[in-house]
């Protein structure tokens, strides 16, 4: 991982490399597809080792930026801090690393809370979402008025749902265990379906096979619905101010750039 004001963090493309401090200087991609932010849940552990087989997979067909928040083991120790000081760390690194908008946000678990605050301070710079089982995290003042509004409007949406209690389900034999299991289910259900009212573009996912740590145990999972994401975006949304047709003049552009930059 690399690590800019503290902060570690890992940024993977088509054909990119990921020792690069700067994604742009991978000539291959024009930036055609919106970079993935991807948001991890708690725990003062590196969740690196837990995302990385989604960050390669991602990759192979869209940047993708990974951080480790303040507090978090790789990066560097810190009071807990408010959503919104976590998001201008976030803002700052994407500065670093030149990644334009628009953005998919990728979210599990309690990174729910980080996407949702992204989502709620800056609307014009998500192209879509994807929530991991998110939802049951403690709600924040922006809930409601996200769902009353339908925060993303018809940007593509996808909520997936896998089984919190999946590994301990077998070990619950009582009457009163199994009616706690299937009410702890339902307003699990409910929670998750919930985030559907973000956008009239949104669909749900079950996962019943897996548990919480969905991230880890099905990647290949979440990366199909980035790619679902992606096949959903308006053609504006597809691209980072290039189009199509002007890939080739960006292409130029970009190796003028880094000659000038090399006699510099």
């Amino acid at each position: 991982m690399n690590c800019h004001a503290d902060l570690a963090y890992t940024v993977l493309g088509p054909a990119c490399d990921e020792r690069s401090p700067n994604p742009t200087n991978n000539l291959s991609r024009p930036p055609l597809v919106p970079p993935v932010l991807c948001f991890h849940g708690s725990g003062t552990s590196s969740h690196y080792d837990t995302w990385l087989p989604l960050i390669k997979e991602t990759s192979r067909f869209a940047p993708v930026l990974f951080h480790e928040r303040r507090g978090v083991r790789a990066s560097a120790s810190t009071d807990p801090h408010h959503p919104r000081d976590a998001l201008q760390d976030l803002l700052d690194l994407l500065q670093h690393v030149d990644l334009q908008p628009p953005y998919i946000l990728v979210a599990h678990s309690y990174g729910g809370t980080f996407a949702r605050e992204f989502l709620q301070q800056y609307p014009d710079q998500v192209a879509g979402v994807v929530l991991a089982e998110t939802g049951q995290e403690t709600p924040t003042k922006h809930d409601e008025e996200q769902y009353r509004r339908q925060a993303l409007g018809k940007k593509p949406l996808s909520v997936i749902h896998a089984d919190s209690l999946y590994e301990k389900r077998k070990a619950i034999t009582s009457d009163a265990g199994l009616d706690l299991l299937r009410k702890w289910t339902d307003e699990d259900e409910r929670l998750k379906k919930a985030q559907l009212q973000l956008s009239s573009n949104a669909r749900y996912v079950r996962v019943e096979d897996c548990g919480h740590d969905i991230v880890r145990h099905r990647p290949l999972v979440v990366s199909e619905e980035v790619k679902w994401v992606i096949s959903n975006l308006k053609p504006a949304e597809q691209t980072s101010k290039v189009r199509l047709r002007d890939a080739g003049e960006y292409l130029r552009a970009r190796i003028s750039r880094l000659r000038r930059q090399e006699k510099n």
